[in-house]
């Protein structure tokens, strides 16, 4: 629905950094598996700007920093507005 999905952003992918991003090794009660909590959630906002502007030929941006800005600017307010 917010319109993060691409040529070199798949849903498989999103699901793929969901499993990393929320992979523990120790189980937590206050972190139920099909949650992320908020360091996470900016994790995979990270992650999924990297594969978006970063890993991609050539790359969209130059730092992940500017990637999660992108991400946070051109995509973000898209989905939210819808």
């Amino acid at each position: 629905k917010v319109g993060m999905l691409d040529n070199n952003l798949k849903i498989s992918s999103i699901d793929r950094l969901f499993i990393q991003v929320n992979f523990e090794a120790e189980a937590e009660d206050e972190n139920p598996d099909k949650e992320l909590n908020r360091y996470e959630f900016l994790e995979i906002l990270v992650r999924i700007a990297d594969v978006k502007y970063l890993k991609t030929k050539p790359p969209k941006a130059k730092s992940y920093a500017e990637a999660l800005e992108r991400l946070i600017v051109e995509v973000l307010p898209a989905g939210i507005s819808k």
